[in-house]
């Protein structure tokens, strides 16, 4: 199944609570670590959202990690059930499940997220020492009865509708439960995150007289796919409009073949949509993607697994 995670990186929570997305958590953000985590388990479309005033130094933040940052429409401070429903509003429809995530809980394991996405409820809650915590995992058919919901719970109040299809998952991971707002004692949790954080990570790209495809053109050719424009495609991923072109530019001449449509006019620069060329890359470079991470794992797990560095 299809699997996408949002993180909450903004807002207040129903305690009035604070979220710290760009506090440095060891040598990275908050924000990183956890795009990080979603990543080492395999999770490829992350989005953040956050109110409308935090929103670039936030894309600033996670720039070249292959998420994206959205917001509420409206602009102004929101409660975090308005963030919730902006990302699954945008998730619902590209994913069969989605992970939701609070800033504020940002020390689960890879592991976990990888045993949520092995389960097969329709609404999971990892439980270590009988307490329920994060992430959250909602099968997507959930989110039309999600985004109805008009009470002053949250999500919380949205998802008692839907009790029947919960159930909780026992797990060996204090940090579902690890609340940045609230513990004191973060570097011990820390050391504990930090030793699970141990993974391979590679970055394919394609070749020929220079790198033409890769991650960045990837994510650029699913937003285009997307939104139906380059200009909006290039604001989802924090890159300037004429880096965008560039990108197209160098990967239509190094293929020899048109990869997007462009209609001129219109505000956003015109529409532009993949041509069969284009959308028949993109499907081989995401198997090649996520094959080659396979492979890469089974040798790491084999030279590292057991005995460490």
């Amino acid at each position: 199944m299809t699997a996408g995670a949002m993180i909450v990186a903004d807002g207040t929570t129903s305690q009035g609570e604070l979220t710290r997305p760009l506090e440095k958590l060891g040598s990275v953000s908050v924000a990183q670590r956890m795009v990080d985590t979603f990543r080492h388990a395999g999770v490829d479309r992350i989005v953040l959202v956050s109110q409308q005033e935090n929103r670039q130094a936030l894309e600033k933040n996670i720039a070249r990690t292959g998420a994206i940052c959205l917001s509420p429409p409206n602009g102004g401070p929101v409660q975090m059930f308005s963030l919730v429903r902006t990302g699954l509003s945008y998730l619902a429809d590209k994913c069969e499940r989605v992970l939701v995530a609070p800033v504020d809980v940002p020390l689960f394991t890879p592991k976990t997220v990888c045993a949520l996405l092995a389960s097969d409820g329709q609404i999971v809650s990892p439980l270590y020492e009988g307490h329920p915590g994060h992430p959250l995992l909602l099968a997507s058919r959930l989110a039309p009865g999600i985004l109805a919901y008009e009470g002053g719970d949250g999500l919380r109040g949205a998802l008692r509708r839907f009790a029947d299809r919960r159930v909780f998952l026992p797990v060996d991971d204090s940090g579902v439960l690890f609340n940045l707002a609230r513990e004191a004692d973060v570097a011990q949790q820390l050391e504990r995150h930090n030793r699970a954080r141990l993974y391979p990570d590679i970055k394919v790209r394609l070749m020929r007289e220079q790198a033409f495809f890769g991650p960045g053109v990837a994510q650029l050719l699913t937003l285009i796919d997307e939104t139906g424009s380059v200009r909006l495609a290039c604001g989802r991923m924090g890159v300037s409009y004429s880096k965008g072109w560039k990108m197209l530019s160098v990967l239509e001449e190094e293929t020899a073949r048109v990869m997007v449509a462009r209609q001129q006019g219109g505000k956003n620069g015109g529409a532009a949509s993949l041509t069969p060329d284009g959308r028949a890359l993109l499907e081989k470079f995401r198997l090649l993607e996520s094959r080659s991470r396979v492979l890469v794992q089974e040798v790491f797990d084999e030279l590292f697994a057991t005995q460490g560095l």
